[in-house]
């Protein structure tokens, strides 16, 4: 059995907010429920779920089953990594959950020049292959603060063939996208999308399908799509990071003949290599080329 007791009391003032990870949960007494973790309380050990997507409910969590309170320890860790990072960087961290039909949390890094900028700063909206963004931030909290640039990681997008789950995240990104033009202080002149593998494949894909402002696109480990997304609309002028492992075969394969569509919207593309296969990037390389990124024309 995990000792969560131990390891909460260990994770110091820090807020356990929302997080959209629906899933089956299990009593010792036998009782599924089906939810989502709403707060953690340090003190007593107890964590609060958000049944069925309304009701809320406060259980002990030594009470819950073994596999339960082994998610709970990821969870927590998860958080408490991201927590030290943060501290570490100067900046702040903030989780929201947008509204709408499709509620989606997004977990949003303000580097430290956001509190006392005279101007406001640019965003980059990021999407990781496994929908967990919470975790995918941690990955470019340095970046963000090197750069001056506000992160939004989204939750619950994810990697999928699933037709009627695609239409549905593109009508779930319009809402997250309507969301972030208004709730969030950014400079609206200067948006930049991008993610990881699937997650760079879906900030191409939304650079056209949604219509906004963008700047550029920050690809790590991504492609268009194949030859099928190569004659689709892509917004003119655009930057694009091509960030990818020297041993990334699949990503690496579309690089030459993607520039060649993308020049054709008359995009600016450069591309940054590290030590490395179809994988995330080093944060220095991430800030290396989120500063060539946001750099005017």
């Amino acid at each position: 059995m995990v000792n969560l007791k131990v390891l909460l009391l260990s994770v110091l003032c820090m807020s356990v907010l929302a997080n959209n990870n629906i899933r089956n949960w299990t009593t010792k007494d036998g009782v599924v429920l089906r939810g989502e973790v709403i707060n953690v309380d340090i003190e007593t050990g107890d964590v609060i779920l958000r049944i069925d997507e309304n009701e809320e409910r406060s259980f002990e969590i030594t009470k819950l089953s073994d596999e339960d309170q082994h998610y709970l320890d990821k969870w927590i860790r998860i958080e408490h990594d991201l927590v030290e990072i943060v501290i570490e960087s100067g900046g702040e961290y903030d989780q929201v959950l947008t509204d709408g039909d499709y509620p989606t949390d997004l977990y949003i890094y303000y580097p430290s020049a956001f509190e006392n900028s005279e101007e406001t700063l640019p965003a980059l909206i990021l999407f990781s292959p496994s929908g967990n963004g919470k975790q995918y931030l941690k990955n470019y909290v340095q970046a963000s603060e090197a750069n001056s640039v506000i992160v939004i990681s989204c939750g619950t997008f994810r990697n999928s063939r699933n037709k009627k789950l695609g239409k549905e995240f593109l009508a779930r990104y319009k809402e997250v996208l309507a969301f972030i033009t208004e709730n969030i202080n950014f400079d609206k002149e200067r948006l930049f999308i991008g993610g990881t593998s699937g997650g760079a494949m879906r900030a191409f894909n939304y650079s056209y399908l949604v219509p906004a402002n963008y700047k550029g696109v920050f690809s790590n480990g991504g492609w268009l799509g194949g030859k099928d997304f190569y004659s689709k609309n892509y917004p003119d002028h655009l930057r694009v990071a091509i960030v990818n492992g020297d041993a990334d075969k699949g990503a690496n394969h579309w690089v030459k003949s993607d520039i060649e569509v993308l020049k054709k919207h008359k995009a600016i593309v450069k591309e940054f290599y590290f030590k490395g296969g179809h994988q995330l990037q080093p944060p220095e390389v991430a800030t290396q080329a989120l500063a060539w990124l946001i750099q005017a024309e």
